[in-house]
């Protein structure tokens, strides 16, 4: 067969976000077949809706439903409990992110004092009314064994068949330490090491486990734990927590992979933005584009922006 030489040109897939946040979407692509010879530069313009821009990230609470949590000492200065604080703050906040996968571990189980929280609720979606069922339906009990709860988290994200590209996070909410011998700072960072993030609540009422607190947030990559002293603060702790993690998505999918990758080239909004920790980065082995730093921020800051991605195309010998 003779050799049919074809001159591509640069194609350019442009994606319309519309609404104030997201930017995830499958590109479609151009096959061979889709290119003619009778083209000048045999390029595409490709423009995408997005179906979704808000990340949709998964969610394991855990929530620490010890003894102390409801004990008649350790009442906040309105003389409600904590438990019965977070049992509120926790419905305040499903109705505030409706769109995120809770998920949900009780410690310590049922069982034993000491025991550890399994996965009562799987974080994925439609689950806000499982979650408020389980919490409101708990009996605070025993002891405090969160090093063993977030091994239990840990077990659950490993196993997992799937990894939301949106984000896996675990948020830990309780009032003291371990009291059940673990080493929840260690847990945490084998977490953060399988891309799982843990972010932490506690009451600051007391001095009980501060350092403790403060270790497994900075080992689960969120730098400091949250305190809290009353409702308000718990609401507004949880709110900040979970504006972060429902960040729009800076991960752009593609179909097609580059022509040439290394002349991998992107346009936002008309301006042209090159790779490094303030544009983005090519990702060869999922065929996607991350967004970082400024770019990032440009995207998820914009009503509207269109994004162009140069495959860098050149001749290609088609047999």
């Amino acid at each position: 067969m003779n050799n049919l030489k074809l001159k591509i040109g640069s194609v350019l897939l442009a994606l319309l976000a519309s609404g104030a946040v997201g930017c995830t979407a499958q590109l479609g692509g151009l096959s061979a077949s889709d290119l003619r010879d009778d083209h000048d530069d045999c390029s595409e313009t490709i423009l995408v809706d997005l179906e979704e821009r808000l990340a949709r990230p998964d969610v394991l609470l855990l929530v620490d439903q010890s003894q102390s949590m409801v004990d008649a000492n350790n009442r906040l200065p309105n003389g409600s409990s904590r438990w019965s604080t977070m049992v509120n703050g926790i419905g305040n906040l499903m109705g505030s992110f409706p769109d995120v996968h809770f998920g949900l571990s009780l410690f310590p189980n049922r069982s034993s004092v000491c025991g550890s929280g399994g996965v009562d609720v799987s974080p994925t979606q439609n689950t806000n009314e499982s979650v408020l069922s389980q919490i409101e339906g708990a009996s605070p009990r025993g002891q405090t064994p969160t090093a063993a709860t977030l091994a239990r988290a840990l077990d659950f994200y490993q196993n997992q068949t799937s990894i939301n590209n949106d984000g896996r996070y675990v948020l830990l909410a309780t009032d003291g330490n371990d009291s059940c011998g673990g080493n929840p700072a260690l847990t945490a960072q084998r977490l953060l090491d399988i891309g799982v993030k843990t972010f932490v609540i506690g009451f600051n009422d007391g001095a009980i486990g501060f350092e403790e607190l403060r270790r497994i947030a900075e080992s689960g990559g969120t730098g400091d734990f949250y305190g809290i002293g009353s409702g308000e603060q718990l609401d507004q702790s949880l709110t900040e927590i979970l504006g972060v993690v429902s960040e729009p998505s800076c991960t752009l999918n593609l179909n097609d992979r580059p022509v040439v990758e290394e002349a991998l080239s992107l346009n936002i909004g008309g301006i042209d933005v090159g790779p490094g920790d303030e544009g983005w980065s090519y990702n060869s082995t999922a065929n996607r584009i991350v967004l970082t730093g400024d770019a990032c921020r440009s995207l998820q800051n914009s009503n509207e922006v269109e994004v162009k991605v140069d495959l860098g195309c050149s001749s290609v010998q088609i047999e």
